[in-house]
């Protein structure tokens, strides 16, 4: 399948890095309204490439992918997230850089090639902390209301883009209503810009408790204020010290207020199973969190008691958290 991008084409970059070949992985995927707002595109990222292909099924039942436009960037993409902006009929990509950048961007329709709206920078010496080798890459989250996205920076900070979600800012009239809709939204100062100012957060400093190795983060359904729930292991352990040391992953969720630029902690547990990795929303009138682990899957919600689904032996022998006595057999085939 032919993708339509030459790597061989020379650019302003081409004396740093150049691509022999173009990656044959696919890293990311996302499927939205980004050319046209009635029809979905499908958009993959491999390393530094950026391309978007049609979806189309033919009468016999079978799925063709219709090349429709690529491009390369200047450095391997680390995550990337789609946003509707308020006013916009089409889809944005919020694209995320080693070590800490973010690119927003869209389709231009007039000249058919993605265009960039703006950059974000988050390289600073006082996010380091002094070290230089990081274990996670800048991972992007975005609010499943479409008001903020978030992106992990340096391991222990959060770096916040807030979203513009007025058309135009609320004119100054008497009526008391008029006036505390205005004054709610009088911190929207840049009314034409689709994101707000942005602002960064550490994570052990504005919660007061140690946030270190972040596994995952999530936002949840169903709250007032943009809410955030982070999976982390503060002290570390492994599969051969279990006998001494288990349980050591633990959530925080902490719900964000975009105009005082806080984070306060509203839910937190501890001692769930050393092995959990990812975390997944799950939208009302549910909500809560799903776990997943090597070994078993939690559920968890802040006002109900949590559950554990044990997923094989190993799981009753390696955790405390509260599980089911039986466990669901997996079966595998060898073709």
């Amino acid at each position: 399948m032919s993708t339509g991008v030459d790597t061989t084409k020379p650019t302003t970059f081409s004396a740093v890095f150049k691509h022999i070949s173009p990656p044959t992985a696919v890293d990311n995927c996302l499927y939205c309204h980004l050319i046209h707002p009635k029809l979905k595109n499908l958009v993959i990222t491999r390393g530094g490439f950026v391309e978007i292909y049609n979806v189309k099924s033919s009468a016999s039942g079978e799925t063709r992918f219709n090349w429709v436009y690529g491009t390369s960037v200047y450095e391997n993409i680390a995550d990337i997230v789609t946003v509707r902006f308020t006013g916009d009929l089409l889809d944005s990509l919020l694209l995320s850089f080693p070590e800490a950048k973010v690119a927003v961007m869209n389709f231009n329709s007039v000249t058919f090639e993605l265009r960039t709206l703006s950059l974000h920078n988050y390289e600073f010496e006082n996010l380091k902390s002094g070290r230089m080798n990081f274990t996670k890459l800048p991972i992007l989250r975005l609010d499943p209301h479409q008001r903020c996205a978030v992106m992990l920076v340096y391991d222990r900070h959060l770096a916040v883009l807030p979203f513009r979600r007025t058309e135009v800012l609320v004119s100054t009239e008497t009526d008391p209503k008029h006036i505390s809709v205005r004054n709610s939204l009088l911190w929207q100062q840049r009314a034409t810009a689709p994101l707000l100012a942005t602002f960064t957060t550490c994570l052990s400093t504005s919660t007061g408790e140690k946030i270190n190795n972040v596994l995952d983060m999530q936002f949840l359904y169903g709250f007032y204020e943009p809410t955030l729930l982070v999976l982390y292991e503060p002290i570390g352990t492994w599969a051969g010290r279990v006998s001494a040391r288990r349980d050591t992953c633990c959530i925080v969720a902490l719900s964000f207020n975009l105009q005082k630029r806080t984070n306060p902690v509203i839910w937190f547990q501890e001692s769930l199973p050393f092995d959990c990795r990812s975390v997944i929303s799950v939208p009302q009138p549910i909500g809560g969190v799903v776990v997943m682990a090597a070994n078993s899957i939690l559920y968890l919600k802040q006002t109900l008691p949590s559950c554990g689904l044990p997923l094989n032996c190993y799981a009753q022998i390696s955790t405390n958290f509260p599980m089911r006595k039986s466990f669901i057999p997996l079966l595998l085939y060898w073709y």
